[in-house]
């Protein structure tokens, strides 16, 4: 099975364990994953991910060497009070805890890492290490 088959069957799997209300495997929580593209510029790496209705300020994101991690909850818009009444004929939007890794190519230091929010979409720029200058001693005779 190839690489890209095995990750359409995974999905497959997340979306169909989502409109049981559970996961097929018991072993695994109940964890969703937002959809992500991960790029590089001369300047760094970006990352930019899809997650409407969750705001910034929900968001944990922590950088352990080179992993970058990204959870939250995204919570429903409807409440049990506000569902009588309603049939619904089609779920795809995934509601929870979420948990995303990305794997960045170098490590990087936090204070020179941002996030920002805008029309749903959570774009994180990790600034590129800079080559520390180094001065080379003289020694000896000419």
């Amino acid at each position: 099975m190839t690489n890209k088959v095995f990750l359409q069957w995974c999905q497959i799997r997340r979306k169909v364990g989502g409109l049981t209300g559970h996961s097929l495997d018991s072993n695994v929580p109940d964890i969703w994953t937002p959809n992500a593209d991960v790029f590089e510029s001369a300047d760094g790496v970006i990352i930019r991910m899809e997650l409407a209705g969750v705001p910034l300020d929900r968001l944990e994101i922590t950088c352990e060497g080179r992993v970058l991690n990204i959870s939250g909850v995204r919570c429903e818009s409807f409440g049990a009070e506000t569902l009588a009444g309603f049939r619904f004929r089609q779920l795809e939007i995934e509601y929870g805890p979420f948990h995303r890794s990305v794997t960045l190519p170098y490590e990087t230091d936090p204070a020179h890492t941002r996030a920002t929010m805008k029309n749903g979409m959570l774009e994180i720029r990790v600034r590129a290490p800079r080559a520390a200058k180094k001065t080379i001693s003289k020694t000896g005779k000419r």
